[in-house]
């Protein structure tokens, strides 16, 4: 029989690699979408700092200030890959979007080689991997600067599962999985089901048994998951990255979930309706609680028919978990969340591919047709999709085009067109879409900034207290009318307004730094710059309230602490002229 380009391991990795940059290259460019970019990576201020100052705070840094800075989430790993992007490449976007696919291309031959492990050297293990690796579904791990973390957990959970398979869970084998389970997790929360998968491969393929002799590398693996979490769960329940349970109940609980596991086997076999936000399911649903049920019968059927198929069913099971409401997390369901899900499925896809050895050469030969129209559809509609991601007004545009009833869309959208200068055209769509949602506090919110830019004072004031009337604590609504009628010579009701606001949400840094303005501009100094030093301890690294804190301390008649507040700030934002003002001032003597 010729040999095929995937009986050679070097000539498929190549041939993966290649397949892999056609598909991708369209993500590499000099763009990013305003999707957390700009705060997590573009102007991110512990990541920017000078030096090797920012190391210990991404290490080490557990107050409330540097994790707003870097996000929810313990994430030390992802954290250091974007301040090293940064280091070397500062804003040249092109070179960071191409570590992304880097990082993924590497994931991919670790894949690769997890793939062979489990299926046999040869086209199975190669269209497997090839089927994960030009999913359109990737694209917003790939494409989008802040999906950076999917793909390095990638690397290190598939290395790691290959180690644990190769070496069978002992030795040099255990090292390198409990080293990269605990480096995946510190890269992407999802990789804490690393224990699970590697059960999953212990008990199917490695046909191992569960006693004694195994109970210390499931052991280690079951430490380092409680280390991880153990940091993890604290910090997201302080940082508010935890949310409330969906459903009113167990098995409401468990339907919605299945209706968003449904939506992801829909989209894994039909990726055309794509989104970066989708609309949550609600109430109960008999198909939503048949799919989980459904899927776990098929998996353990699948084990005695074809165990590569029911390990595969049921890896997209597990990895599923960390997103599921074991766990409940702000964002239900998200294109990226099946990155580790979807390795499963493409498992159970190549066990069903037939073997060489087995089947009549025009089954093998129809079936690379179909592998090979499958893998070349996926890799154009990636390759479309990709093009949403670099552009913020294309992505926005997509989000509302494909989840109209998503108020978040429309006033992203209006965000973007504002801050293009076409203030207008975002007044028009926000218009357009509280037609829709006629009871929409965020869409009046946003409204009322966007005419606050045009000037229209009276029109912006409406839409704020509209916004308030539905959701009273609604942060960005209060803040912008206590501005509003601060600058319309409303002072006594501004501040009434901050205060509420603040009362409400006491850990809101902006919302402490707009009373403190308003305190000082209403001459009431000493209390100004109390509440400008808990915005200032709340946002470490922000100059405004720093700034703010300086002017506010001097007129208090606290010249050093003055000083060390501007002194903070010109660290922070060296050109800030009031900071440089003020040390002028004090060093000159009154």
């Amino acid at each position: 029989m010729r040999p095929s380009l995937t009986s050679s391991v070097a000539r498929s990795h190549l041939l993966l690699a290649f397949l892999g940059l056609l598909v991708w290259s369209q993500t590499i460019h000099d763009g990013y979408v305003d999707f957390d970019t700009p705060w997590m990576v573009v102007d991110n201020p512990v990541l920017s700092q000078d030096g090797l100052a920012a190391i210990p705070d991404i290490l080490w840094g557990m107050d409330f200030g540097t994790r707003l800075a870097l996000g929810a989430e313990y994430l030390p790993v992802r954290d250091l890959s974007v301040w090293l992007d940064l280091k070397l490449w500062s804003h040249q976007y092109r070179l960071h979007h191409a570590h992304n696919v880097a990082l993924f291309l590497v994931a991919c031959a670790l894949l690769l080689e997890l793939m062979s492990a489990l299926l046999g050297r040869g086209p199975r293990a190669w269209l497997a991997t090839a089927f994960f690796c030009v999913h359109p579904v990737h694209v917003e791990s790939v494409a989008w600067l802040v999906g950076r973390k999917e793909c390095l957990s990638g690397v290190f959970v598939f290395g790691g599962l290959l180690a644990w398979v190769r070496w069978k869970g002992r030795g040099r084998g255990l090292i390198i999985a409990l080293g990269c389970m605990l480096l995946g997790c510190w890269s992407k929360g999802t990789a804490i089901s690393f224990p699970a998968l590697a059960l999953l491969l212990w008990c199917i393929h490695l046909r191992m048994g569960l006693d004694r002799r195994s109970v210390f590398p499931f052991l280690g693996l079951v430490v380092v998951a409680g280390l991880v979490l153990a940091t993890a769960m604290p910090l997201g329940q302080e940082m508010g990255f935890l949310a409330e349970r969906r459903g009113g109940g167990f098995l409401e609980g468990l339907a919605v979930q299945g209706q968003v596991w449904l939506h992801y086997i829909g989209t894994v076999a039909w990726p055309m309706r794509l989104s970066a936000l989708y609309m949550e399911p609600s109430g109960f649903s008999l198909a939503g609680l048949a799919t989980p049920l459904g899927l776990l019968a098929v998996a353990l059927a699948a084990l005695r028919w074809r165990p590569m198929v029911g390990l595969g069913l049921l890896w997209f099971l597990a990895a599923l978990m960390p997103t599921s409401q074991l766990v409940p997390l702000q964002n239900l369901q998200a294109d990226r969340y099946l990155f580790l899900p979807l390795a499963g499925l493409a498992l159970a896809l190549g066990a069903l591919f037939p073997s060489v050895d087995l089947q009549a050469p025009k089954v093998r030969r129809t079936s690379a047709v179909i592998a090979a129209v499958v893998v070349m559809a996926l890799g154009s509609t990636t390759w479309s999709r990709a093009v949403v991601w670099r552009d913020s007004l294309r992505l926005w545009a997509d989000v509302v085009d494909k989840q109209p009833a998503l108020e978040r869309g429309h006033a992203a959208l209006a965000g973007v067109l504002a801050a293009r200068g076409q203030a207008e055209e975002a007044e028009e769509v926000l218009g357009a879409a509280l037609q829709l949602h006629p009871d929409s506090a965020r869409l009046y919110e946003a409204r009322g900034a966007v005419r606050m830019t045009l000037g229209t004072y009276g029109p912006a004031e409406r839409d704020l207290r509209a916004s308030l009337s539905v959701e009273p604590a609604r942060r960005k609504a209060s803040n912008n009318l206590a501005l509003l009628l601060h600058r319309a010579g409303k002072g006594d009701e501004a501040l009434q307004v901050v205060r509420l606001l603040v009362a409400a949400h006491p850990n809101y840094a902006l919302g402490l730094n707009t009373l403190g303005t308003i305190l000082f501009d209403l001459q009431r100094f000493p209390e100004a710059a109390e509440r400008l030093s808990e915005a200032a301890a709340l946002a470490p690294f922000d100059p405004k309230p720093i700034c703010n804190l300086g002017s506010a301390a001097y007129r208090a008649g606290t010249p050093r602490r003055a000083a060390r507040a501007w002194e903070r700030c010109l660290q922070l934002d060296p050109a800030n002229v009031v900071a440089r003002a003020g040390l002028d001032r004090l060093e000159g003597g009154p």
